[in-house]
């Protein structure tokens, strides 16, 4: 420096921190501030002088980045005769990314959804078929929950677990698959039940409460040692001659039927009286019927229900044997026993 009047020059360094304080907003026009810091001056680079600078000052702008820019100052020294006022004017470059620059809101891009149902096409398995949300973006016709891509029955209401279709006996067999729609059955028998688990459908088994071979349509075989008690029925069931009235030797053979009939229940029992060729036509019909009444009611007696029965009396229309010799006569007076199946 070189003071006027004066032949001494002075190198002086002037060195200041200071707070500023703007009362506008950031990137105003016109933004008026306010500083104080603190300060020093050297001089010659020997003489150090400390101050208080302050004052105000205003910014114009005239672009993003540039402001012309003017302030006054007064400096207030600690020495004496180190107080100073000036005014200073100037541009200003700011630096970064102009602060009064408004962001432009970020476009979305908009989900396409061709149908409008509100699900986006590319989260949408129908995207030409306009749905509720809750179908997943399908049509679901029959408002089962179930969408008509996955619903074998679109147009018929039914549970998830039969695809859609109705299920009336909810057996998880559709009612358009199953035999029996309306009693609860299992898939190896077309949706029908098989009570006595013998694998013929109860609508088919004769038997359904008693397992048996389907060569026997779903019923017990009669044994073989049973089936011999029946054949000694028709030589051991004996009469008193001409007559209705059983021989004491018969009611052993016919408890042992009885048994039988308690052990098949699911059979029937036909009975069927047989007479010689001896006496007159007529009296041998009558004698034969009125036998096989007479073993049927020993065996209703013993438990057999009457519906179980039937009997009726052939007299000697039906010869086993020659009735010319006593032999043979003897075979075609008889009582036959037969179970079968209704």
């Amino acid at each position: 420096a070189n003071f006027p009047g004066t032949t001494t020059k002075l190198a002086m360094l002037s060195l200041d921190a200071n707070v500023h304080v703007h009362l506008t907003k950031t990137g105003a026009a016109f933004s008026p501030w306010l500083y104080v810091g603190m300060g020093g001056v050297v001089e010659d680079f020997s003489n150090v002088y400390a101050s208080i600078p302050m004052g105000l000052g205003l910014d114009i702008r005239l672009s993003p980045k540039w402001l012309l820019s003017s302030r006054a100052e007064y400096r207030l020294g600690f020495d004496d005769d180190r107080n100073d006022i000036f005014w200073a004017s100037g541009l200003k470059l700011q630096f970064g990314p102009a602060k009064n620059k408004k962001k432009k809101p970020v476009e979305e891009p908009v989900a396409k959804d061709r149908d409008g149902d509100g699900v986006p096409d590319d989260e949408d398995p129908c995207p030409d078929e306009a749905a509720p949300p809750d179908t997943s973006g399908c049509p679901d016709s029959d408002n089962d929950g179930i969408s008509d891509k996955d619903d074998d029955c679109p147009d018929l209401p039914g549970p998830r677990a039969s695809k859609g279709c109705p299920d009336r006996d909810n057996d998880g067999i559709p009612d358009k698959d199953d035999d029996c729609p309306d009693e609860p059955g299992t898939r190896a028998n077309k949706g029908c039940p098989d009570t006595d688990g013998d694998g013929i459908p109860d609508k088919d088994d004769r038997c359904p409460d008693t397992a048996g071979p389907a060569n026997n349509y779903g019923c017990p075989e009669i044994e073989k040692k049973d089936q011999s008690i029946l054949d000694l029925a028709v030589k051991n069931v004996q009469f008193e001659t001409g007559l209705a009235v059983l021989l004491p030797e018969s009611f052993e053979i016919l408890d042992k039927v009885a048994g039988l009939m308690m052990k098949y229940p699911d059979y029937k029992i036909r009975i069927s009286g047989h007479t010689d060729s001896i006496g007159e036509e007529p009296f041998n019909q009558r004698l034969s019927e009125n036998r096989a009444r007479t073993c049927a009611d020993y065996l209703i007696a013993r438990g057999t229900p009457p519906e179980r029965i039937t009997h009726q009396g052939f007299g000697e229309s039906r010869p086993i044997a020659d009735n010319r010799f006593q032999a043979g006569r003897d075979k075609n007076r008889r009582v036959e026993f037969e179970l079968y199946l209704d």
